[in-house]
């Protein structure tokens, strides 16, 4: 492929057959075009394969790999992680779109700000049918923010954490490690945000789809293995506590603590956690 890119997209699919000709056609016809598409086969058992090795042979920015065995969602993501040898990397949607210009503004961002973690931009969530639906995102600018105050307002300001596919700099991310609970971005975006900043773009050129036979909510719980969820609800709100005492101290910790333990009612009252912690 292009050892020089700058960019490593990584795209992972499974059973995606439905969805990922028009996803590719949108990286592909990207106004910046010098990265290289990495496309895993998450072992599908539709025509996702086909599709795959199709687009491979018409463009050389494409390479074609899988894991070695049926992989959970965070697995699948981990093995992607593997790749993220260039200076930008990001992880792509297979039933996402994305307007010809995502990359070329994220790219501007993080090229003009040095201390850039992630650049993403604003997010259009859609169904099959082409409904358009609005999920409270996060979309601010961290700059000048004290850690605490980025922490605050990226845990009580966002629902769906779009930033997971924004483009990172690869090298302010290395070293990040995650557990495999729920919510499993939202406690590594937190995590990053202590070693750096976010923006996102105030245009909308991401397209998020949401499948009509998808209940995204379920597939998060049953990709951890979990019977209700409620076990990797309470593991992440143990991350995030572990999180605010490896970086907090004095005053910034209680308030860190108060912080968790308002989400944690939160996610009580919404029924998704049963047992306190």
């Amino acid at each position: 492929a292009m050892p020089h890119a700058p960019i490593t997209i990584f795209l992972p699919a499974r059973n995606e057959a439905a969805y990922l000709a028009p996803t590719l056609a949108s990286i592909l016809a990207q106004s910046l075009g010098d990265f290289r598409l990495v496309i895993s086969n998450n072992h599908s058992t539709d025509h996702t394969a086909e599709i795959i090795q199709e687009y491979a042979a018409r463009d050389s920015r494409i390479i074609a790999t899988a894991p070695a065995t049926p992989a959970s969602a965070k697995e699948h993501f981990d093995f992607g992680r593997t790749w993220f040898d260039t200076k930008y990397h990001m992880f792509a949607g297979a039933h996402d779109l994305f307007d010809k210009n995502y990359l070329l503004r994220t790219f501007e961002a993080m090229e003009s700000r040095p201390n850039l973690i992630v650049a993403g931009t604003q997010c259009l969530h859609f169904t099959d049918d082409n409904r358009q639906f609005a999920i409270p995102s996060i979309n601010f600018d961290s700059t000048g923010l004290g850690k605490l105050e980025k922490l605050c307002i990226f845990l009580q300001g966002t629902y769906y954490n779009h930033l997971a596919y924004g483009l990172y700099r690869s090298e302010l991310v290395r070293g990040i490690k995650t557990p495999t609970v729920l919510g499993t971005d939202h406690l590594e975006m937190a995590s990053l945000l202590m070693k750096g900043d976010c923006t996102v773009i105030p245009e909308i050129l991401l397209y998020f789809r949401y499948p009509e036979n998808v209940a995204d909510h379920k597939r998060q719980i049953n990709s951890l293995g979990t019977a209700d969820g409620t076990q990797g609800w309470r593991d992440l709100m143990i991350a995030l506590r572990e999180l605010i005492d490896e970086h907090f101290v004095g005053i910034e910790q209680i308030y860190g603590r108060q912080l968790v333990k308002g989400i944690k009612q939160r996610i009580i009252r919404q029924g998704m956690l049963h047992n306190a912690i």
